[in-house]
C-alpha cells in the first residue's frame, strides 16, 4: 500500500508482504481464468469481449490482470479498457449522487461503442489517490481478438451483457469486504469515523445495488 505520490500503477496491489507472497504462491484465481478462456474458446466472433465486474476490492483487477497474462501466455491479442477511469472527483459529483453518477455510467454507456469503433480516447483519467499527480487515460482499439471490460458497473448494461462471450461477477464474504474497504480507505487517509460513514452509505447507494446484477454473470467468483 505505498505509491501514493507517483503515476504509477503497479499490476497487483496487496495490502502488506504476506498477502502478497499468499497471491503468488497459490494462485487463487487460476481456475477463474481458466474458466473465462474456456467460454472464450466457444466463441467465434471478435472481438471476443469479457466483462468483469463486481463491488469495490472485491478482486476484479487482480482477475483481469491474470487473465491478461495468460492470454499473452497462449500469444492472443487483448484490449483492457478500465471503467475506473471514467470514475468522477468527489468534487464534481453532484449532490446525493449514487453509483452510476458517481462513475460517470452514462458517459461510459456512450463512449464504449465509440472506443471499439476504433476513435481514440483521450481524457483525465480519475486518481485513486489525492497525492498523486493527474494522468490520461489513453484509449484506441486496433483490432485485438479479446476486449476485457473490467469495473463495477461492467455489468450494469444489458446491451454489454448480450455482446459478451464471457461475463463474471466478483464478490467476497461481507467481513472481508469490510476489512478490504477500510484498509484502503486507511491508505487514502481516511479517518475511522469517515470510513465507518463511508460505508454505511455506500451499502446503500453502491454495494447494494450493484450485488443485484450478479444474477447476470455466466461466472461468479468469490475472492
Amino acid at each position: 500500500h505505498g505509491l501514493k505520490n507517483t503515476a504509477v500503477e503497479p499490476d497487483f496491489f496487496f495490502s502488506d508482504l504476506k498477502e502478497a507472497v499468499d497471491f503468488i504462491l497459490h494462485n487463487p484465481m487460476e481456475d477463474m481464468v481458466r474458466q473465462i478462456i474456456e467460454r472464450l474458446d466457444g466463441e467465434e466472433d471478435a472481438p471476443k469481449i469479457v466483462l468483469i465486474g463486481g463491488n469495490s476490492r472485491s478482486g476484479k483487477t487482480h482477475l483481469t490482470r491474470m487473465l491478461e497474462y495468460e492470454l499473452e501466455e497462449e500469444e492472443r491479442s487483448h484490449f483492457t479498457i478500465q471503467l475506473d477511469d471514467w470514475i468522477l472527483p468527489k468534487e464534481k459529483r453532484p449532490a446525493y449522487s449514487n453509483v452510476y453518477e458517481n462513475f460517470n455510467y452514462p458517459q461510459i454507456v456512450k463512449d464504449l461503442p465509440r472506443i471499439l469503433a476504433g476513435e481514440a480516447f483521450h481524457f483525465p483519467a480519475y486518481k485513486r489517490h489525492s497525492n498523486r499527480p493527474e494522468r490520461e487515460a489513453h484509449y484506441q482499439y486496433s483490432g485485438q481478438e479479446v476486449v476485457i471490460i473490467e469495473g463495477v458497473v461492467a455489468l450494469c448494461d444489458e446491451e454489454w451483457r448480450e455482446k459478451s462471450a464471457a461475463s463474471a461477477y466478483i464478490s467476497c464474504s461481507p467481513e472481508e469486504h469490510r476489512r478490504r474497504i477500510t484498509t484502503f480507505y486507511r491508505w487514502k487517509g481516511f479517518s475511522e469515523a469517515e470510513i465507518d460513514a463511508l460505508y454505511a452509505e455506500r451499502l446503500v447507494k453502491e454495494y447494494g445495488p450493484i450485488e443485484q446484477f450478479a444474477i447476470h454473470a455466466d461466472l461468479h467468483f468469490t475472492t
